[in-house]
């Protein structure tokens, strides 16, 4: 067996025998991974306490064919702030629930990886109520999903768009109206967020806009990856 050193997301564990953990790990250099952590449900396990859900880590795995061993795990935050809360867990959960679908088994995401630990690590600082939508644009744009939020996808015209259409990925005009309404506001958020100017989007967009962008971003990253979202419905509208 190989020994490896990575820095890791802990996306969720789960129970294995009396005492120890299936643990799944989001890795800046090897993906996805699936680790044993032996012995960490003792009450006096070094590991035990690492292995929550939002943990950033510096692991040592020993690497077998479908399940590898947790030897060591060492925090580097362990974001506890945001498991103080119910909305903040619930969004915090939604970020990995989407890492999760988005990623794969043993295929390196460092872009991904990167800007899931500056998401998880903001998040406790910002309330605002298109953060998590904003980081699933950004997480989608990163996996080549970005939508085409410019022209009308039927007639190409870049002016009166009125419409979003997440399973084409584009946005229509008045003459088109094909999709769900959008906003200006919510057009010019999104428009921000995948240009990179998340942090100007939070600033100037409205609360009736945050809602649609909110509304319009989770239909799309559903159509995207096929499958609904278990931990955003709870976060919808508070």
């Amino acid at each position: 067996m190989a020994l490896i050193r990575d820095e890791a997301l802990v996306i969720r564990s789960y129970k294995l025998g009396e005492a120890d953990r299936i643990v799944l790990l989001f890795t800046k250099g090897h993906g996805k991974l699936r680790a044993i952590a032996k012995g960490s449900r003792k009450t006096k396990s070094r590991i035990g306490g690492r292995v929550e859900p939002l943990s950033h880590l510096n692991v040592q795995l020993w690497m077998g064919k479908d399940l590898h061993i947790l030897s060591q795990a060492e925090t580097i935050d362990s974001n506890f702030e945001l498991r103080i809360d119910l909305p903040s867990i619930q969004r915090a959960m939604s970020i990995l629930e989407i890492v999760d679908k988005l990623t794969h088994d043993d295929y390196p995401d460092p872009t991904l990886f990167d800007a899931t630990i500056r998401a998880v690590r903001s998040l406790a600082n910002n309330k605002s109520v298109m953060y998590v939508p904003a980081f699933f644009l950004r997480a989608l744009q990163i996996e080549g999903f970005g939508p085409n939020l410019d022209t009308c996808r039927l007639c190409g015209t870049n002016d009166d768009i009125v419409a979003f259409d997440p399973r084409s990925a584009a946005v229509t005009c008045s003459q088109h109206p094909i999709g769900s309404e959008i906003t200006p506001g919510a057009l010019r958020a999104m428009r921000l967020v995948l240009q990179g100017q998340a942090s100007r989007a939070f600033v100037v967009t409205k609360r009736e806009d945050e809602f649609v962008m909110e509304g319009l971003v989770v239909s799309f990253c559903e159509a995207m990856i096929e499958r609904k979202l278990k931990t955003i419905s709870p976060v919808l509208r508070h």
